[in-house]
């Protein structure tokens, strides 16, 4: 059986595990001492760094927004940027700061 509290807590592990991948990219970054690139689409993050590629797919998060952004070897983020997203049927935003790796979900 699935109550509220079940579907609430599987969003925010879908949530935790892109939380998760967006910091272990900007960390490749840092490693690695090369650009990390990440691509947003649809259900997808695509991570690249070198000639490593990950895809995550999200069973409950759908990226609203496409677009392309890297981290940089000191994990700096290249631009600003917002990716909205539905999740739980209801809009967030991932914010990224342009310089300093900074990001956010809302």
């Amino acid at each position: 059986l699935y109550n509220n509290n079940n579907i609430s807590n599987y969003y925010y592990k879908e949530r935790d595990l892109l939380l998760n991948k967006l910091i272990e990219a900007k960390q490749d970054a840092i490693n690695n001492k090369s650009i990390t690139y990440l691509r947003f689409n649809n259900n997808e993050l695509i991570i690249q760094n070198n000639k490593n590629i990950k895809k995550i797919i999200f069973k409950n998060i759908q990226f609203q927004s496409s677009g392309e952004l890297f981290f940089n070897k000191n994990g700096n983020i290249n631009q600003g940027k917002t990716i909205n997203m539905i999740m739980n049927y209801k809009l967030h935003k991932i914010v990224f700061y342009l310089g300093k790796g900074w990001f956010k979900i809302e």
